[in-house]
């Protein structure tokens, strides 16, 4: 298993961790706790701010797409351990913005607001998508027409 392989099991476990104790899911501090993890590891000297900053921001953007993969409306509803109890679709988080950062936060902890927010953002992702579809069958029967 290669250190990525690694790294990324490990950001899986902690936001499971995290998740399964009803917390929000906050990228940056998720960041932090695996950074200070990995510290010991850093190098000293002129050049440890760069690879400091450099390793910070890639933690923190694979930190980010799981928790966009894994806890987003889109996310595969067949995941057992994301959907409450009683419902085949509703999540345990979703992700919200909140103080400018993209959290994911415990469904019962969500406002009213996130909550229609989130389904509007929904919605329109599907009807986006029918529309796409929908256009896309066009093209292959004019196409067809075409040839």
């Amino acid at each position: 298993m290669s250190f990525r392989d690694h790294l990324l099991e490990e950001i899986a476990q902690l936001i499971a961790r995290v998740a399964e104790e009803g917390r929000a899911l906050e990228p940056r501090w998720i960041t932090h706790e695996i950074c200070n993890a990995h510290q010991s590891g850093l190098a000293r000297g002129e050049e440890a701010d760069f690879w400091m900053h450099h390793g910070h921001r890639a933690v923190r953007a694979d930190v980010g797409n799981y928790i966009r993969k894994h806890f987003n409306p889109e996310a595969d509803a067949d995941d057992a351990q994301n959907t409450l109890p009683g419902f085949e679709h509703v999540q345990t988080h979703y992700i919200v913005e909140r103080d400018g950062q993209e959290i994911g936060i415990p469904t019962p902890q969500m406002t009213d607001d996130e909550i229609e927010a989130t389904v509007s953002r929904m919605r329109s992702s599907a009807a986006t998508l029918y529309a796409h579809a929908d256009e896309l069958e066009r093209y292959r029967m004019e196409r067809q027409h075409v040839a």
